[in-house]
């Protein structure tokens, strides 16, 4: 009897793992999330569209002579403020879609950021 019941848990317990296996999901510690960085420098972002996937990091490091930011043009999905020279600034991918961004300081700075 105690047998039976523990096979069945463990068969419920597989199942569950082979569901979240196949959706690509298999116990993904935190951690396991990869960054991309985006280098600023000579007044510009390198590369220019990054494509990352969902609840990826990325990361904006500035090794330009003056400071920059990464900001989403709505506004409001990303604002990395200054990152001053020899600094980073971290932001996660938690929303799918194309972004594009620019420099508040520096206009004409332009690049884009999609999320799959």
């Amino acid at each position: 009897m105690v047998s039976r019941r523990l096979a069945a848990r463990a068969a419920a317990l597989i199942a569950v793992s082979l569901l979240f296996f196949i959706r690509g999901e298999a116990f993904k510690p935190a951690w396991a999330h990869s960054v991309t960085t985006i280098t600023i420098d000579h007044f510009a972002y390198q590369p220019a569209t990054v494509t990352v996937d969902l609840g990826n990091i990325v990361e904006w490091r500035n090794v330009d002579i003056v400071p920059h930011t990464a900001t989403s043009t709505d506004g409001k999905t990303f604002n990395s403020g200054a990152i001053a020279n020899g600094a980073s600034w971290r932001f996660t991918a938690n929303r799918k879609g194309t972004f594009d961004y620019f420099c508040t300081l520096h206009p004409n700075m332009k690049a884009r950021l999609i999320v799959q």
